[in-house]
């Protein structure tokens, strides 16, 4: 699959901020248990900041290239995946590492998954307000998706993050905030189908909170 995207960002007189973003995703099955996947992503951003802040158009340009690849093994009962990722950038670079498992019960109404990820960034500003500062975040997952009847499948998954590391925004001058930042999540989802109709219901319910002192509910219901 391939994907693109073309913005851009005017004020009267000037062009202000340009992107272009390209995604290639590639994904091929090898040898009937194993599939590898892997996506090249590259972003090209340029242009200048509103002159109404700077009275002045500053110009600034910056190239993000990304990459992820995976491979998953397929098994009875259930999936192992290990990915990798890195990206890099004028000012960031971003590498990760992730482990993804899931286990179905016998008759396969009930399948269980648990998954851990960790990233390390380095940054380095083009203002040197710091330099090689890092961060450090490992983020775990739980979860469990049960079919009830014919009709209803129910979904719940617990996230835990742990941050450490620098998470001030370094091009903005009296931007100070905590070395650690942990935040957890809940989210419920409930998928009913509706035989009158041949449509489908989808109610979601996700609940946020983090020791920046950040609570977030988010509640969705679509019908397809």
């Amino acid at each position: 699959s391939y994907k693109h995207l073309d913005y851009l960002d005017s004020q009267p007189g000037d062009d202000r901020i340009k992107v272009n973003a390209s995604a290639l995703n590639v994904m091929m099955p090898i040898a009937g248990a194993w599939s590898v996947s892997g996506t090249y992503t590259s972003d090209s951003v340029s242009g200048a900041s509103p002159a109404s802040y700077t009275q002045y158009l500053t110009e600034m340009q910056d190239l993000r290239r990304a990459i992820d690849l995976s491979l998953t093994r397929y098994l009875p009962r259930g999936t192992i995946s290990v990915g990798t990722s890195y990206s890099n950038e004028s000012d960031y670079i971003s590498r990760g590492f992730s482990l993804l498992g899931t286990v179905s019960t016998e008759d396969k109404n009930t399948t269980f998954n648990a998954g851990i990820a960790v990233t390390n960034d380095e940054i380095n500003p083009s203002n040197h307000i710091v330099v090689g500062e890092t961060k450090h975040v490992t983020d775990w997952i739980l979860g469990v998706t049960q079919i009830l009847t014919t009709q209803d499948i129910v979904q719940l998954n617990l996230g835990y993050s742990e941050g450490r590391g620098y998470f001030s925004d370094p091009y903005k001058t009296f931007d100070q905030r905590p070395r650690y930042r942990d935040h957890g999540t809940a989210l419920v989802r409930w998928n009913h189908y509706f035989n009158q109709t041949e449509g489908a219901s989808n109610l979601t319910y996700r609940y946020y909170t983090d020791t920046f002192g950040v609570d977030a509910h988010t509640v969705t219901a679509e019908y397809i």
